[in-house]
């Protein structure tokens, strides 16, 4: 029997064809919960979860989302989770060597990685989207000057089955030394 993580890997892709039943905020809470365990430098934890559920809102986040006719399988989506970097306050002999934000992208990867499988565990789909206006969000969501999102992940749950994972070779992808 595989071990739960891998089952939950091979399960986790990303969904293109939503259906537009609304996830339950008990459910919501979970997902959010779960992404908030997700390791960082100097346990800086430099984010903020902006989860958007709001009929109103969602179309708003939706059109920024939707720029030039990209991500049009976002139409049905009713829960939008938007992953705001915050400045990281680093422990002082990491910041002394590092610029204070050199890890937050990767901190944020983190959060998201969290983010998306532990929406899979609740039976929640996710697709990461990248693809945005990023100052009318900052002004959709209200962000400060020095927050910035670059990350939105749209949950819910999915009209399609579970395609079986597509990975390049591990002797393309994998190097021993």
């Amino acid at each position: 029997m595989e071990n739960k993580f891998v089952e939950l890997a091979l399960k986790r892709q990303s969904c293109r064809e939503f259906s537009n039943k609304k996830i339950e905020k008990e459910v919501l809470d979970k997902i959010l919960d779960t992404a908030l365990l997700a390791p960082s430098a100097c346990n800086s934890q430099p984010w903020k979860l902006v989860a958007v559920t709001e009929e109103d809102k969602c179309n708003a986040v939706r059109e920024c989302l939707t720029v030039n006719g990209h991500n049009k399988f976002l139409k049905d989506v009713t829960t939008f989770v938007a992953c705001v970097e915050c400045e990281a306050v680093l422990k002082a002999g990491v910041e002394s060597r590092f610029d204070r934000n050199r890890f937050v992208k990767y901190d944020v990867g983190q959060l998201i990685a969290y983010l998306t499988l532990g929406a899979s565990a609740e039976g929640v789909e996710s697709c990461i989207i990248g693809w945005m206006d990023e100052q009318r969000l900052k002004n959709e969501l209200n962000l400060a000057d020095n927050e910035f999102c670059k990350i939105v992940v749209a949950l819910g749950y999915s009209n399609i089955e579970t395609r079986k994972k597509s990975r390049k070779e591990r002797t393309v992808t994998v190097k021993y030394m």
